[in-house]
């Protein structure tokens, strides 16, 4: 698996990064992974690290786990941070077709300042 989840305790935030290139089914096993391991955490708050992902999904595979993620029951009410390179972010087509789906999510190029928007209320 291209993908690694962490845990914070100290701030409460669910650390996900992806590394090179993360297939459409990982990406969905990622966020059961989280949606199941950490269900009893409520609102999630999760961070998306994707500085380090290769963007090799289709157009199409991109809109469908950007739908997947905007109506996944798990994440309903979830507030995600997505971190990306300064200059590119390769989860643009992603981010814009949940976000325009009412997912509740925010772009950052700094961790810090994702991890502080997170644990704003």
């Amino acid at each position: 698996m291209n993908y690694e989840i962490s845990y914070i305790e100290l701030n409460d935030i669910i650390h996900v990064t992806y590394t090179g290139s993360v297939s459409l089914s990982e990406r969905k096993q990622a966020v059961n992974d989280v949606c199941t391991t950490y269900s009893d955490h409520k609102p999630l708050k999760i961070l998306v690290n994707v500085c380090d992902l290769k963007m090799d999904l289709s157009l199409q595979e991109q809109h469908e786990f950007g739908d997947y993620l905007a109506f996944h029951s798990g994440l309903s009410q979830a507030k995600v941070a997505v971190v990306h390179q300064a200059d590119y972010n390769p989860n643009l087509l992603i981010d814009t077709c949940a976000f325009n789906n009412g997912y509740r999510l925010a772009e950052f190029n700094q961790i810090s300042a994702a991890e502080t928007w997170l644990a704003e209320n």
